[in-house]
């Protein structure tokens, strides 16, 4: 691919940047975790906070008793603030977490494969309407938990997407990850 405007780039053009990406620098381990649970409680804790406090929140549960749905739904509020204290907000995440998990329990028995089994449009639609739970955090719970080909568009996306006249700086997730996604040829199907 010879140099070329960032402009007037494709879908396929973009393939082929993040392809050569890939095979130069390999998987980056971009959301480090030891289970999808644990990385969709890592979405809730990196809500307004860096990485680094959303993982120091999910160590701390993880130290203290693995994160398993049924135990962490029947602890106390406040005993799950006490260990998030690192995530900042840490009264709201624990809601939060209190909130997914009984849509979890609910409409999945607890089980992530029933999760990951149902279509990425149906949980993205039951998640969204959950109090507390924006765009970022449920495209970023199907992507990097679940493998469900969901385009995580976020501030980062925005700015580079501004700058390089992909999109104005004045558009909304849904349009900007609308657009994103018929570049490359996805669905959320």
């Amino acid at each position: 691919m010879g140099i070329i405007e960032m402009t007037s780039w494709t879908g396929e053009d973009l393939l082929t940047f993040y392809q050569t990406l890939y095979r130069t620098y390999g998987s980056q381990n971009w959301w480090p975790a030891d289970s999808a649970f644990e990385t969709i409680i890592g979405a809730i804790f990196a809500q307004n906070v860096s990485w680094k406090g959303a993982h120091q929140a999910v160590c701390a549960f993880i130290d203290a008793d693995p994160l398993e749905p049924q135990k962490l739904y029947t602890a106390v509020q406040d005993v799950i603030v006490t260990k998030i204290r690192s995530s900042r907000y840490y009264n709201q995440k624990a809601r939060k977490v209190m909130t997914f998990l009984e849509w979890f329990l609910g409409s999945c028995n607890g089980d992530i494969s029933r999760m990951a089994a149902k279509p990425a449009d149906q949980v993205r639609e039951e998640l969204l309407i959950l109090s507390g739970f924006g765009h970022e955090t449920v495209d970023s719970m199907l992507f990097y938990a679940l493998g469900k080909p969901v385009f995580v568009v976020d501030a980062y996306t925005k700015r580079v997407g501004s700058r390089h006249g992909w999109f104005p700086e004045t558009i909304l997730y849904d349009q900007m990850q609308n657009k994103s996604w018929r570049w490359v040829g996805w669905s959320i199907k």
